[in-house]
């Protein structure tokens, strides 16, 4: 890994809007597959997260099945929503294409990596403690206990990673559309909407059917 792609990944949590430009100006992409398959990677681990902390759960391999099929295929949602953001973003006037957005939309995702990690950590920590899901109930668990505390900590920790996220995705879109903070938001809503949208008619015409 050359410096300058160094600077970008040391700067993208402090001084976004510096790391962005330098990703635009030198079209830095040669990484973004690999970003991209972590985050892939990441997305099923945190979805099955009690379920591979579970000490009863011998998870090979259905789960390493799982794992790999989310690598391969962990960057054809970010390239689906930069295509939106892309479309929806000309309705604003922006000046990205969809290769520099995906590009961009990568680099935004990069933070989600600690997902992983912390994810990971903590998969180890409640299976040496001998978690089981059919014995957790966490309505009856509070901070003192072990368990709570792991899954309470990896929730609070996903949840603030995943605003870090969404704050680099309206920065990336304020330098690679041209866009000021209203406007990335605005593109960002509106690419949602075309996603949202068609699902809750689809739900609101089945449930009118059944009625």
């Amino acid at each position: 890994m050359t410096n300058l792609y160094r600077a970008v990944l040391s700067n993208l949590l402090i001084k976004p809007k510096k790391a962005f430009k330098l990703i635009k100006r030198y079209d830095l992409d040669k990484y973004q597959f690999y970003f991209l398959i972590l985050i892939g990677i990441t997305n099923v681990i945190h979805r099955d997260f009690l379920k591979l902390s579970d000490i009863n759960n011998n998870f090979w391999p259905r789960e390493f099945v799982l794992i790999l099929v989310g690598a391969l295929i962990g960057w054809v949602g970010i390239y689906i929503y930069s295509y939106l953001i892309y479309l929806t973003g000309k309705w604003f006037g922006g000046h990205g294409d969809q290769s520099q957005i995906f590009n961009m939309l990568s680099y935004a995702a990069v933070p989600g990596i600690l997902i992983l990690m912390i994810s990971l950590i903590a998969i180890i920590i409640l299976r040496v403690l001998n978690f089981s899901v059919a014995d957790y109930n966490v309505q009856q668990h509070i901070w003192g206990d072990d368990y709570f505390a792991i899954i309470q900590t990896v929730k609070y920790s996903v949840n603030f990673i995943a605003w870090c996220h969404f704050i680099l995705t309206i920065i990336g879109l304020t330098v690679f559309q041209g866009f000021g903070i209203g406007k990335s938001i605005a593109n960002v809503l509106a690419a949602l909407m075309i996603i949202i949208l068609p699902i809750a008619l689809f739900v609101l015409a089945l449930r009118l059917h059944h009625h």
